[in-house]
């Protein structure tokens, strides 16, 4: 059994999948990837989501050490969310997934294709 902040876990992939748990985790993950994004550019690329939502992702990906926020100071201050070297790892394994997705499941990606 694995403990940590009040949670218990069986296996470590179970610990590992109640990280990214959730429809935004991975996707917020993934759209930080390429460059650190303020939160005005992820509330218009993640088109779904509250501010609230993302407002709580963001604290809960932070807390978990997988983002930075980095508040930079200029005046109205800004603020941009950028991977940890422990999310970039964490990506590598999302992009892994998503690779089995394609192989496995192509009638998926067909249906992204065709905007369904």
């Amino acid at each position: 059994m694995i403990k940590y902040k009040n949670k218990e876990y069986y296996y470590p992939l179970d610990f590992g999948m109640d990280l990214v748990r959730g429809k935004w985790k991975s996707i917020i993950l993934c759209n930080i990837n390429d460059s650190p994004k303020r939160f005005s550019e992820l509330d218009q690329i993640l088109s779904g989501i509250s501010q609230k939502v993302l407002s709580e992702n963001l604290s809960q990906l932070e807390e978990e050490n997988l983002i930075i926020k980095n508040v930079l100071p200029v005046i109205p201050p800004h603020v941009e969310y950028s991977l940890t070297d422990k999310g970039s790892a964490l990506l590598k394994i999302l992009h892994n997934l998503e690779e089995w997705v394609n192989e496995y499941y192509p009638e998926i990606k067909k249906d992204k294709e065709a905007g369904l």
